[in-house]
C-alpha cells in the first residue's frame, strides 16, 4: 500500500521565549530598525507562548 502524505504528517508547534519576544519588542521600538527587521519581530511576537490574538484595526 503507498504512504500518503498524511500518513508522515507531523505537527511542529513552537513559541517565542521570553528573552526573544524581549528583543523582538526592543526591535519594534527602535526608530532605526528596518521594516523587515520589524516584521520579522512582529512575528516572533505573534508566536509568543500565551500571545493574546491580534484584534482587527479600527479605521
Amino acid at each position: 500500500m503507498p504512504e500518503t502524505a498524511h500518513q508522515n504528517h507531523v505537527e511542529v508547534t513552537m513559541a517565542t521565549g521570553k528573552k526573544a519576544a524581549s528583543d523582538a519588542a526592543k526591535i519594534l521600538r527602535d526608530p532605526k530598525s528596518t521594516k523587515k527587521e520589524k516584521e520579522v519581530a512582529a512575528s516572533d511576537l505573534a508566536q509568543r507562548k500565551g500571545a493574546p490574538a491580534a484584534k482587527p484595526k479600527k479605521k
